[in-house]
C-alpha cells in the first residue's frame, strides 16, 4: 500500500512503500491504518481507539454493559439537575463548566507526556484518573477511567465509534424534552400520564410549594445544551477531519483521518457530512444566534433611530420574547444587563 508522503508542521517526510507492518503492530490495517483487523474492533469508554480482539459471543453483553454505563449516569445526573435546580449556567459555575470542558477536550494533563508527572510521582496513572473524573463530568463522561475497555463489535469502525458522541449529547436534551412533554400532559389530565405519576404524587405535593418544576426545566434544557455544547461541537468536527494522501509532490484525493478508506465529500461520506451539518446548525449556530438575536434587535432600534430612519423589520416569531423563551434567555444572561429588560 503506497501512502506517499507524511505532512508535519515543518516539512514532509517520505513514508515507506508498504506501511502494512506498521499496521498490524498496532492491530490496523487499510489505509492510514484505519480499520481493525478481522475479529478486531475499536475498543471503547477511553480506549484510546486502539483495536482489540473482539468475540462476538460476548457482544451483547458489551453492548449492555456500555449502553448502562453511558447513559445511565447521564439520567442520573439529570434527575439531580432537575430535582435540586442546578444551574451551571451562572457566573461562577459556567465559568468552572468552560475550565473543565477546555481542559478534558484540548490536552490531557500531562500535555500529552511534555510534564513527566512520573519524575513527581509514583502514582501517575492515578493522579491523570482522578483529574479526568472530576473535570470530564462537564463533557458527560462518567468514569471512564475506572471502567474497563472493550469493544462493541468486530465489524463497527473508528468513525462510527466517535460518532455514538452525537448520542450521548443528544440523550440529556430529549429527557429534557419527554419530561417536559409529561408535565404538560399531566397538567391537561391526560389518564395515562396521570395514572403513571400517581406514585409521585405525595413527593409533587410535599415539595411542589418549594420546587418550581417549570423553572427547574427550564433551568436543565438550559445547563445541558451548556454541557452538550463541546461534545457535539468536537464530534462533528472529528468525523469531518481529512487528510490529504500524496504521489510523490501531488495530492491524489483527501480521505478523512479515522477512515482512510473514505474519499472526503464522497458517498460515503455523505452520511457523516449529514450528521455533522445538522449538529452544526442545530446545535452549534442556533442557540448563540437565540442568545443574541434580542440584543441585536435592540441595537438595530437604537440605530435606526440615531440615522432618523423607521425600523421595519420584527422579531422573528420562533424567537418571540413569550415567557418561556424569555426565562431561558433570562438563564444566560444571569445578572448581566443588556439594555433589553
Amino acid at each position: 500500500m503506497e501512502l506517499g508522503l507524511g505532512v508535519t508542521k515543518e516539512q514532509y517526510k517520505l513514508l515507506p512503500n508498504d506501511c502494512e507492518d506498521v499496521c498490524l503492530s498496532v492491530n490496523h490495517t487499510e489505509i492510514l491504518c484505519g480499520h481493525c483487523l478481522p475479529g478486531y474492533g475499536t475498543l471503547v469508554n477511553g480506549g484510546g481507539l486502539r483495536c482489540h480482539k473482539c468475540s462476538s459471543k460476548d457482544a451483547k453483553y458489551h453492548w449492555v454493559f456500555y449502553l448502562f454505563t453511558e447513559f445511565f449516569p447521564i439520567f442520573v445526573f439529570f434527575i439531580i439537575v432537575v430535582m435540586f435546580n442546578v444551574k451551571a449556567t451562572s457566573g461562577q459555575a459556567n465559568s468552572f463548566v468552560f475550565f473543565a470542558q477546555v481542559l478534558t477536550s484540548v490536552f490531557k494533563i500531562d500535555g500529552d507526556g511534555v510534564i513527566p508527572l512520573d519524575s513527581i510521582t509514583n502514582h501517575a496513572e492515578a493522579l491523570k484518573s482522578v483529574y479526568v473524573i472530576l473535570y470530564d463530568i462537564w463533557n458527560q463522561n462518567f468514569f471512564q477511567p475506572l471502567l474497563p475497555s472493550f469493544c462493541l463489535s468486530s465489524s463497527i469502525t473508528t468513525l462510527q465509534i466517535l460518532s455514538t458522541g452525537y448520542l450521548t449529547a443528544l440523550f440529556p436534551l430529549l429527557l429534557v424534552m419527554g419530561f417536559s412533554l409529561m408535565a404538560w400532559a399531566h397538567g391537561r389530565g391526560f389518564m395515562l400520564v396521570v395514572y403513571l405519576s400517581y406514585p409521585f404524587q405525595k413527593l409533587f405535593a410535599k415539595y411542589g410549594k418549594i420546587w418550581n418544576l417549570q423553572n427547574s426545566l427550564v433551568n436543565a434544557f438550559a445547563t445541558f445544551i451548556l454541557l452538550s455544547y463541546t461534545k457535539f461541537t468536537l464530534v462533528s468536527f472529528v468525523v469531518l477531519k481529512n487528510v490529504p494522501i500524496y504521489n510523490s509532490t501531488n495530492v491524489v484525493k483527501r480521505v478523512l483521518y479515522y477512515d482512510g478508506t473514505i474519499n472526503y465529500f464522497g458517498s460515503r461520506h455523505v452520511p457523516y457530512i449529514i450528521a455533522s451539518t445538522v449538529a452544526l446548525v442545530t446545535f452549534v449556530a442556533l442557540p448563540p444566534i437565540i442568545l443574541i438575536s434580542p440584543s441585536l434587535i435592540l441595537l438595530a432600534k437604537k440605530a435606526s433611530k440615531r440615522l432618523y430612519c423607521r425600523y421595519t423589520h420584527s422579531f422573528p416569531r420562533f424567537l418571540a420574547s413569550g415567557p418561556l423563551v424569555s426565562q431561558f434567555l433570562n438563564v444566560f444572561r444571569g445578572c448581566y444587563k443588556d439594555g433589553t429588560g
